[in-house]
């Protein structure tokens, strides 16, 4: 499912895709059993390249569905801020307290 769109990304500036829809296929792949990094692959590329997306979207009174591919011109994403870090309860060598990323291997893709 789509939980949101890159503010100023591709999608969100196609007036295409809405949160809620279901990509089905990027570029003739099934997405079904990727990893994010698989998925990942498939979407990103290069700046002005062309990616289509296959998605199952739901009709406003969510009744009904229809299958719809949309193509959306490659663009870098914008910044992400860096993950929350974590404050450990003792002090680190020399008496600095450590910190580490709040999910490492988090990552985040956006279209």
């Amino acid at each position: 499912h789509v939980k949101a769109l890159a503010e100023g990304g591709p999608a969100a500036l196609s007036n295409q895709v809405r949160q809620g829809d279901v990509v089905v296929s990027v570029a003739g792949s099934a997405i079904a059993n990727l990893s994010h990094s698989q998925l990942a692959e498939l979407v990103l590329g290069p700046k002005g390249t062309q990616v289509a997306l296959e998605l199952l979207q739901r009709s406003a009174d969510g009744h009904s569905a229809t299958r719809s591919t949309v193509l959306l011109r490659r663009a870098p994403l914008p910044a992400l801020p860096p993950p929350p870090l974590h404050v450990n309860g003792g002090a680190g060598p020399r008496g600095f307290h450590t910190a580490t990323p709040a999910s490492p291997g988090h990552q985040r893709l956006a279209v």
